[in-house]
């Protein structure tokens, strides 16, 4: 063999080897300490180990490969990882659909002028920003504009009064034709993507809806800068933003159909030059030839 590629730095931190090491992650261990969730059950023994093995894997690797800018600059600035070999390549969509850029037009000139639809999509309302989402899509709808929250990703909404405007289709498995069809039929049908993330490693879900042409609106936290270019991909706020500022956002693009469509079309070509398996594999494939 040539090296030993890890998607992880835990399987290869003590591995003693001849060959070249090379990990591919969305994070290092610094980076989801408190993040995610609070860490205050960790002990401070296990905390140092936390971070004892991370740097033994940074130290002893060839190749520090991260999905984000954010988990590349805490591997050099927490664990002073040398930058020569801390590289950024981009996750991809789960999604085994083929888009063309004309079938993406075709997908985007075809959705709703009149009422907008918002699709969230993820399996933790409150991390993902639920909240924030239920009241923006309510201000839009004081402004004047007809809006339908479509839902994915949860068997049930964590929340005692379901608003009227919200239509919610579960927990959609791509591994069942139906389920998958369905997310499918989402994706073409929704203007936009909608998930203001508390904490987010890097979304591959936003690699998702640029498949589709769908701009994502999110936040700025974690690897999120690196998964949506704003005015590319879509737009993430900065932490400070409420609901108006989202709101102000949403109603000037969606508003502006000219616009909109070219934000549509961009986001299918962030997909497709940077953020598919196939230009991720090409990267990690050179970088590994390299060593």
């Amino acid at each position: 063999f040539d090296c030993v590629f890890s998607p992880g730095s835990i399987p290869v931190a003590y591995l003693k080897t001849s060959l070249p090491k090379v990990m591919y992650m969305d994070a290092t261990f610094d980076c989801m300490l408190d993040y995610y969730e609070p860490s205050s059950d960790l002990s401070s023994d296990i905390i140092r180990q936390g971070h004892e093995l991370e740097k033994q894997a940074l130290d002893s690797c060839a190749l520090a490969i991260f999905s984000s800018d954010w988990a590349a600059q805490s591997a050099i600035n927490y664990y002073g990882t040398s930058p020569s070999k801390v590289k950024v390549v981009p996750f991809g969509a789960n999604f085994d659909v083929v888009n063309s850029e004309p079938q993406v037009k075709d997908i985007i000139n075809i959705r709703d002028k009149h009422t907008l639809k918002i699709l969230f999509n993820g399996v933790d309302w409150l991390r993902k920003g639920g909240d924030v989402v239920l009241s923006t899509v309510d201000e839009l709808i004081k402004r004047g504009l007809q809006v339908e929250l479509h839902v994915a990703g949860l068997h049930s909404i964590p929340i005692s009064n379901i608003p009227h405007f919200v239509i919610n289709h579960g927990y959609l498995k791509k591994g069942i034709p139906e389920e998958k069809e369905a997310l499918e039929n989402l994706y073409n049908t929704c203007h936009f993507l909608f998930l203001p993330s508390r904490a987010e490693a890097f979304g591959c879900v936003f690699c998702e809806a640029s498949l589709f042409g769908m701009p994502s609106i999110s936040r700025k936290t974690g690897g999120v800068p690196t998964s949506i270019i704003n005015g590319k991909n879509g737009f993430a706020l900065d932490q400070s933003a409420g609901v108006n500022d989202y709101a102000d956002l949403i109603c000037d693009l969606f508003l502006d159909k000219d616009k909109y469509t070219a934000l549509a079309e961009s986001s299918y070509e962030e997909y497709k030059n940077r953020l598919n398996w196939k230009t991720a594999g090409e990267s990690l494939t050179q970088l590994m030839e390299q060593l």
